[in-house]
């Protein structure tokens, strides 16, 4: 018997790998002689945020199970599976649930140290590979860091005797890593406001003013830039991020926002390094995102 899915490791503002270990309790319900066995898997993977996919590699160990009446005879299993799967994310959160179908590939071992079968002490092992299905759900209880449960079954396990089926039952850890570092964007220049709109209530929040170069008649040029959005109008988030709460890239982070959903804008500003950000709402949370996410 033996577990599939351990744990997970997502990116923090985009889709990434995950990875993570669990103890398995494992069941050849076929046959009535055969004990329950604990055992323990190994996995990695990759979950996507723009759709819901989701692929895995397990290292897993059933454990061994006795055989009863049989002189301390044990039948165990371990090997690799892989899986591909549908995945399901919470709305506004990293926790989830899959359904998932693969293959699996490895040895079935018995054990017989009193000598029914054989020599006293022999060990027999047989090759055993097939499909495999698995469902489960991970709780994640900060950003990186969750819970997550898998019921999976191996179909028709070779052991020397029916090929029945293994279920295991796996609880774990779940560790998400971040795909990517975040680097500070170049500093953008001052804004400027033209006298016409100061008092229009056009003026974005956070701008900063400065004085238009003269031209040679004495009548200003036209800004070079102008702001991006006023408060209250809506924009697009370009690619799959996270509410955070402070205006910085550092910052702790709440509700994931979707490629492609609208924010609306309350606030700009800017932080030390002249980077631009937005205080937005979405799905009734607020939060500071990156104007360069924004479209």
């Amino acid at each position: 018997m033996l577990g599939l899915g351990a744990l997970a490791i997502s990116g923090a503002a985009v889709a990434g790998p995950y990875a993570g270990g669990s103890f398995a309790l494992s069941e050849r319900g076929g046959y009535s002689d055969v004990e329950n066995a604990r055992g323990k898997k190994l996995s990695v993977g990759y979950r996507f945020d723009d759709f819901p996919l989701m692929l895995e590699l397990n290292r897993f160990d059933a454990g061994d199970a006795g055989i009863d009446d049989s002189g301390g005879a044990e039948l165990s299993y371990s090997g690799w599976s892989g899986l591909v799967g549908w995945w399901s994310r919470a709305a506004g959160s990293d926790s989830g649930f899959w359904l998932a179908g693969g293959f699996y590939n490895g040895d079935t071992e018995v054990t017989d140290p009193s000598g029914r079968v054989g020599p006293a002490g022999a060990r027999y092992k047989q090759s055993a590979s097939g499909a495999m299905l698995s469902a489960g759900g991970a709780w994640m209880f900060t950003e990186n860091v969750g819970l997550q449960l898998s019921l999976d079954s191996l179909v028709g396990v070779e052991d020397f005797s029916e090929d029945e089926n293994i279920t295991v039952v796996s609880l774990g850890l779940v560790f998400e890593l971040p795909t990517r570092k975040r680097e500070a964007s170049p500093s953008s220049a001052p804004i400027y406001i033209p006298p016409y709109l100061r008092n229009s209530g056009l003026a974005t929040a956070g701008a900063i003013e400065q004085q238009p170069p003269a031209s040679a008649s004495g009548v200003p040029r036209p800004p070079d830039s102008v702001p991006m959005g006023v408060a209250g109008a809506t924009r697009v988030v370009a690619e799959p991020a996270r509410l955070l709460r402070q205006p910085r890239f550092d910052a702790e982070a709440d509700s994931r926002v979707p490629v492609g959903a609208s924010v609306v804008l309350r606030q700009r500003q800017s932080d030390a390094a002249g980077d631009a950000w937005w205080l937005v709402e979405y799905g009734g949370a607020s939060g500071w995102l990156s104007e360069t996410l924004l479209h």
